[in-house]
């Protein structure tokens, strides 16, 4: 999971709010666009980062609280400080010190994408009562807002759905209109705005029009606008779905980068997390004789 959201993340980065006439020339699915963007080709952003700090948190298995959440999101972003941020949250981040600290001094009240971004990694969960009990504590930290905790939601339900193969693509809308009021049904048309709703709705009208990765990667960047978090929500919701035949590019995979906490970290990760669920799917199925 993790390894795909970071690809789309890099590979969106680069056409983050870039005209159209950049993207429709350079947007081909098949490499890293050079000189373009805040971040170098091939590099992720805040999008990946967040959703590694809960993807660990999940490893980790603490229990779920606002401080070891805050904790967490402090923890790796100080380790490997990265341009991708907002600006206000990049210095909030940089001059906080402690869970506390930051608990007691961030501003929860944003509409925009930053919690829908990172709540893919919640889907692995077993039971839907705890995805949406576990995305609503990640999500009320930074972003305590209808529109803040609805659009992460969708994220974490979608996510969940693809996971677990619980339908086709075309029932997706009607699955998640059962949990989370909204039009869940109306394609996306327009440039994406930051705000954490247009953001879903665009990556969830992607998954609709696609049968691959890499059709999916080119269609979340074709909308333009907040590219970046688009493709990298979109790819985390359905990266381990047979829905979705993964052809994305070697290039895509051979570029991203791979220091410390790079490719191989991430697929690290990536192989921790999806054994740890598979084990405690294990142990609930011989408990319950399934």
């Amino acid at each position: 999971m993790l390894v795909h959201i970071a690809i789309a993340d890099a590979y969106g980065a680069s056409f983050e709010f870039k005209d159209k006439r950049f993207v429709d020339l350079h947007n081909t699915g098949t490499s890293y666009v050079t000189g373009a963007g805040r971040t170098q080709p091939g590099h992720y952003t805040d999008d990946t980062q967040m959703s590694l700090a809960l993807a660990e948190l999940l490893i980790e298995k603490p229990q779920w609280t606002r401080f070891k959440i805050a904790a967490k999101f402090l923890e790796v972003f100080k380790r490997d400080p990265r341009p991708g941020y907002a600006g206000g949250f990049y210095h909030f981040l940089k001059n906080t010190q402690t869970p506390q600290e930051f608990l007691d001094n961030i501003r929860p009240d944003s509409t925009k994408s930053g919690a829908a971004m990172r709540a893919a990694p919640l889907g692995i969960l077993e039971s839907i009562d705890e995805v949406i009990a576990k995305n609503y504590l990640q999500a009320s930290i930074t972003h305590n807002t209808q529109e803040g905790i609805s659009s992460s939601l969708v994220v974490a339900l979608a996510s969940h759905y693809f996971y677990y193969e619980l339908g086709s693509k075309e029932d997706l809308p009607k699955f998640l209109s059962c949990f989370v009021q909204g039009d869940w049904f109306t394609s996306w048309k327009s440039t994406v705005s930051v705000e954490g709703m247009d953001c879903v709705k665009s990556a969830l009208t992607a998954i609709q029009q696609s049968n691959s990765l890499e059709e999916l990667l080119i269609k979340s960047v074709d909308f333009t606008g907040d590219t970046d978090t688009v493709a990298a929500i979109a790819l985390g919701i359905v990266n381990r779905s047979h829905l979705f035949d993964n052809d994305l590019s070697p290039a895509l995979y051979n570029g991203l980068e791979n220091g410390e906490f790079g490719y191989d970290y991430l697929k690290s990760i990536s192989k921790k997390f999806a054994e740890e669920f598979m084990k405690r799917q294990v142990l609930l199925s011989d408990s319950t004789g399934k």
